[in-house]
């Protein structure tokens, strides 16, 4: 093996986990902080709630009913020829 397969199979497979770590912390969130404090042996993180934006809380989006949308909407209307 010469020195350049082995530095673009190395650059690959750093490219490949990078991936692999990126889309963990989208699809599968809490199993990636378990991992990362099991790393740093430190006890998993308990699971929060069920919400979909991360369950922090802190922005208070959860709690809080939707505000009506503004009245600058404009309807849309198509006219035949």
């Amino acid at each position: 093996m010469t020195a350049y397969a082995l530095f673009e199979l190395s650059v690959i497979g750093g490219a490949l986990l990078l991936s692999l770590w990126v889309v963990l912390g989208k699809l599968a969130p809490h199993w990636r902080a378990t991992l990362v404090a099991r790393l740093r042996g430190q006890p998993p993180p308990k699971p929060g709630s069920a919400g979909g934006c991360g369950s922090c809380n802190s922005c208070g989006s959860c709690d809080t009913p939707k505000t009506p949308a503004a009245k600058d909407e404009k309807p849309v209307r198509f006219h035949g020829r």
